[in-house]
């Protein structure tokens, strides 16, 4: 696999994972983490403009990096409120977007792609006590749980998808080896 900073509109658009993070309206970031990434949103506005459509023709994820391991991580960070049918837009779009610049098959992500939806302790408290409750239990384990339908990306566009608490993101991404 290339590097992710070899190709130019991935170089031209990096950033700390903490920018990605932001929530301008509330002035608060969901992660602290300054390792640098590549701010999708950025991309998504070049790409757009490269090839003369508008922009808010399509959404994307707020960062995307690889790991050690070749692992490709796509991540949204939540805030507010939000619907599910838009999260799985913004990772059906980033995933567009990617496989274009890279030139590479969906199966590069469904062998190695992961899909994170991060959300702030606030949004946590809105969500079901089902929903909590399989969160819970996913963070203290191996096993994965997405809320919202996210599930249905699992094995037919990533390899994984994760649902994590703002802190329970900060614990997993500590253990990665961020590499763009």
């Amino acid at each position: 696999m290339r590097k992710l900073s070899s190709y130019s509109v991935f170089k031209n658009h990096k950033t700390q994972l903490k920018n990605t993070s932001s929530d301008i309206i509330n002035k608060e970031y969901l992660s602290d983490d300054t390792r640098i990434v590549i701010d999708f949103d950025a991309v998504k506005e070049a790409y757009m403009s490269d090839i003369s459509v508008p922009t808010d023709f399509a959404s994307s994820v707020d960062a995307v990096f690889s790991d050690d391991e070749e692992k490709i991580y796509f991540v949204e960070f939540k805030n507010g409120d939000f619907e599910g049918i838009k999260i799985k837009k913004k990772a059906y779009d980033s995933i567009l977007i990617y496989q274009d610049v890279v030139s590479s098959k969906i199966s590069e992500l469904r062998d190695n792609g992961i899909f994170i939806l991060v959300i702030s302790d606030e949004k946590y408290e809105k969500l079901s006590a089902r929903d909590k409750r399989a969160m819970a239990f996913a963070s203290r384990g191996k096993t994965d749980y997405a809320i919202y339908g996210l599930n249905k990306l699992r094995g037919y566009c990533f390899k994984e998808v994760h649902c994590k608490k703002a802190l329970n993101f900060k614990k997993y991404i500590e253990q990665k080896r961020i590499i763009i």
